[in-house]
């Protein structure tokens, strides 16, 4: 081999040895930005000024990761035409950024001092000094954001570590998949527990994924006969294994996970060290003044809640993975609502075979639910199903031969529509349904009102009607909208035929004026 031949090998080598580096270095490096009303859980802006001369946010970074850069964007008003001094911005004891803004609105973006961040909890300090008269500042938590940059590690020591990533603000595993199959009869069960578990530790609808390998945590059940009873086991550092020697024990192990904390555990838990932890979640006493409409249920999941769901029945009836995993997380996020995982609910995948004492919450397409049940469901729920296959008119078959009217069937979604209703079925129990209309994509649009807090907390009346943007409920005082919208809905549905038919009209039209004008001619 020549020297110019090893020499270019040598260099090839070394340029696909910095390229490989610089790859994984970009894919374990992550940067997350977070609007501080996210962190806080409250809109209220933060005032700064004479009186109150400082303000925190408290965030959390996981622990095992590495905190490398963090910047802020603050967006300000001046609380009056005096408004002046100086805003310094500082992460914990470390170093100030300081501001000297005119009595305007402004918005500015700081690269903070990052030699003072670390893992656990960090607290972002803003700060006002000013001569006497001058006026201070509000800061909207909504518009102003954190932008954090960490190299995660997911590899944790222990299940306090898990739970504590878990609950992070930055660097805390965020994709998570079920691998549950061996868990037979009981799989719908068992990650309903393990859905609500996550969601009551991340704050948040978990965001599961189909495939393990996508994921940053795994949770799986298995049956051993190593185990002596129902076990939780942290494997390999991102792997939560749900363990019992039968079918029965999966279950009560998954409940483990709903109902108790880990806080201070190592990497097992079992019912023996669940009799000192803390629960998980909270109990939320129902006030007297509930409508019974979906705003109860989307602020406090009422009445499925109520003792842990004792009363209720849930029912799952999807056909694909990705959407049986897209109702783990509405559930989910109903958990979140009412404080508490529903660790005494009955779990199906059939109405008809629910408790007949029990509330239903249907969770799936809407033509999987028995017509007995939907005999019973108020005329709103039927306005919401017309205006939402309104929206999604059936897929054209036919061409017009012009590009406008051009389809491209393979490029074709469903639609993100989906319908949500809450009514009486007898004296003593409630249905809920969160379903896709026929036409619609189920996961897509349980995904999106899971993870979307604006659209859950839209949700009113005594039905409604979401879709990528927004709520629209359906009550006894929406019955001009709910007319607008059907009238939409139609034009929207059958537009080509609209448009063929004024083309027809038009043409009619032509004739007419040139038979009018040939006999005004013979005529004159």
């Amino acid at each position: 081999m020549s020297i110019r031949r090893i020499a270019l090998s040598v260099i090839t080598g070394f340029s696909l040895a910095l390229g490989f580096s610089g790859l994984t270095q970009a894919q374990t490096q992550r940067t997350e930005d977070i609007a501080l009303s996210e962190i806080t859980g409250s809109t209220a802006p933060l005032v700064i000024d004479s009186t109150t001369p400082a303000a925190r946010v408290d965030f959390v970074i996981a622990p095992g990761s590495d905190p490398s850069r963090i910047e802020l964007v603050m967006k300000g008003s001046p609380l009056g035409t005096a408004s002046g001094g100086v805003l310094s911005v500082a992460i914990n004891e470390g170093r100030a950024i300081e501001l000297s803004p005119h009595a305007q609105t402004f918005e500015a973006r700081f690269t903070l001092y990052s030699e003072a961040l670390r893992t656990g909890t960090n607290t972002l300090r803003l700060s006002f000094a000013g001569e006497e008269g001058v006026e201070g500042w509000r800061i909207s938590q909504d518009a102003s954001r954190l932008r954090v940059s960490t190299t995660p590690i997911l590899d944790f020591a222990s299940l306090s570590d898990f739970e504590a990533a878990m609950k992070s603000d930055f660097a805390g595993p965020r994709r998570i998949a079920l691998d549950t199959n061996v868990s037979g009869r009981e799989r719908l069960i068992i990650d309903a527990m393990l859905a609500q578990g996550l969601a009551l530790r991340m704050g948040e609808a978990p965001v599961f994924v189909e495939e393990p390998q996508l994921a940053e945590i795994v949770i799986r059940s298995a049956l051993s006969s190593e185990a002596t009873g129902p076990r939780l086991r942290l494997n390999d550092g991102h792997t939560l294994v749900v363990e019992a020697p039968t079918l029965e024990g999966l279950v009560n192990a998954s409940r483990l996970f709903a109902a108790r904390q880990f806080s201070g555990q190592g990497d097992v838990f079992t019912p023996a060290l669940a009799l000192n932890a803390p629960s998980l979640g909270e109990t939320r006493p129902l006030t007297a003044s509930l409508q019974r409409d979906l705003t109860d249920f989307a602020h406090s999941a009422a009445p499925f809640s109520q003792n842990q769901g004792a009363q209720s029945a849930v029912v799952i009836a999807t056909d694909t993975q990705a959407a049986h995993i897209a109702a783990l997380s509405v559930l989910a996020r109903a958990a979140l609502a009412g404080g508490e995982a529903w660790v005494y609910a009955w779990y199906g995948d059939d109405a008809k075979a629910a408790p007949s004492t029990h509330n239903i919450l249907f969770l799936g397409d809407l033509d999987r639910l028995d017509r007995h049940f939907l005999a019973q469901a108020p005329s709103e729920l039927r306005a919401a199903t017309d205006a939402a296959e309104n929206r999604n008119p059936e897929r054209r078959q036919f061409h017009f031969g012009s590009s406008a009217y051009a389809d491209d069937l393979s490029e074709e979604r469903d639609p993100l529509t989906g319908v949500a209703a809450l009514y009486r079925l007898d004296a003593q129990r409630w249905m809920g349904v969160l379903a896709a209309p026929e036409g619609s994509d189920f996961a897509r649009a349980a995904r999106r009102l899971a993870r979307h807090d604006g659209l859950w907390t839209s949700l009113s009346g005594r039905a409604a009607l979401w879709d990528i943007r927004e709520v629209t409920p359906f009550g006894e005082r929406m019955t001009a909208r709910t007319s607008a919208l059907a009238a939409i809905g139609f034009v929207r549905a059958h537009d080509r035929w609209l448009a063929l038919g004024l083309f027809a009209f038009s043409v009619f039209l032509l004739l007419m004026g040139t038979s009018v004008n040939r006999k005004s001619k013979l005529s004159v």
